[in-house]
């Protein structure tokens, strides 16, 4: 998260404020459902599809009105702070998922012909949520040729994986060689309260 104010809460009521989960040694582990879910959003090319793959902004309330017992309750200013972020992110979210389609074209993918090839992250266990820091998806495109998507944070709700945050970084393979491409995406219009935390 580029908000300090905002990671800090996030860190805080999702992460347990370093109680139980900082002695959780992070296991690998593989997002199949949640790669094939997002998959399917580029092969559509309906932002709708992909928004599914992130948890809604109510679903986040939900999350931190009733968080692990390893987890501190957020104050309400701090509930209120924390879902001012995520409301941010859905907007970045809906201008980065159009420019990703562009660049795979540009680069040669055929969105509509990708197939899963692998996903993995590290989860902690957090009372019964289970969190990752980031899930990097690769989806292969042509011979020796693959395309990875890289998102920050996940979260299981409902026993399904979920994105919680931003997108970070989209690279390509070419016969091993890798290439790492800048998604451009329009600057987001803050909330007055956004702005006052920079």
């Amino acid at each position: 998260m580029k908000n300090a104010a905002a990671a800090l809460v996030a860190t805080m009521v999702l992460c347990g404020a370093g109680a139980v989960t900082a002695r959780e040694k992070p296991r690998e582990a593989e997002f199949p459902d949640l790669s094939k879910r997002f998959l399917k959003a580029l092969q559509t090319g309906k932002l709708a599809d992909c928004q599914a793959c992130w948890l809604s902004v109510e679903q986040m309330q939900e999350l931190m009105a009733s968080p692990p017992e390893e987890a501190p309750k957020p104050s309400a200013e701090e509930l209120k702070k924390l879902l001012e972020y995520f409301r941010h992110r859905v907007k970045v979210v809906a201008m980065w998922f159009p420019e990703l389609l562009k660049v795979l074209e540009a680069n040669g993918a055929d969105r509509k012909q990708l197939t899963y090839v692998s996903s993995n992250g590290f989860v902690r266990t957090i009372g019964k949520l289970k969190k990752t820091s980031s899930i990097s998806m690769v989806f292969g495109y042509a011979k020796d040729k693959t395309v990875t998507i890289r998102i920050d944070d996940g979260f299981t709700y409902e026993g399904k994986w979920y994105f919680t945050d931003k997108p970070l970084d989209v690279s390509f393979t070419e016969n091993g060689k890798v290439r790492y491409v800048t998604i451009e995406v329009p600057e987001v219009k803050k909330a007055p309260d956004e702005k006052k935390e920079k």
